[in-house]
């Protein structure tokens, strides 16, 4: 059996954000090359392979960030991470790896209130007992 990795992928929504960014570029450089097609009357065809390399790079763009863009990969021999800015070691084999966990606010907060309440719940419980 071959080696097992795993990628975990940029989210749809970070996806779709850089590639409209990547659309607001593709457009500025139309504009420019129709700016200059119009003011300096360069031929046409300026505009025209500006047009198809910009379609071509949406395209593409759109391919590479569901496609080959990954976040995390996770192989036999270790990780990667990218785009990720507090990630810490960004790449190391799983012999160099001592400890992980997910630091997550969202499930520290959770973890939080449940104990909390679990030792309200005990604090209830002991008022309520009988003194011997």
């Amino acid at each position: 059996m071959g080696a097992v990795t795993s990628d975990y992928r940029l989210s749809p929504l970070l996806a779709a954000r850089l590639l409209g960014a990547s659309l607001v570029a593709f457009g500025l450089l139309v504009f420019l090359a129709t700016a200059v097609v119009v003011l300096f009357s360069a031929p046409v065809l300026i505009l025209s392979l500006t047009v198809l390399g910009c379609v071509a790079g949406v395209f593409a763009t759109g391919w590479f960030l569901t496609r080959k863009t990954y976040v995390v990969h996770l192989d036999a021999e270790g990780y990667h991470v990218r785009f990720v800015r507090g990630a810490g070691v960004n790449r190391a084999h799983w012999a160099d790896v001592e400890d992980a966990a997910d630091t997550r606010f969202r499930d520290l907060a959770r973890s939080r209130v449940a104990c909390s309440r679990a030792s309200w719940r005990r604090r209830l419980v002991r008022s309520m007992a009988p003194a011997c």
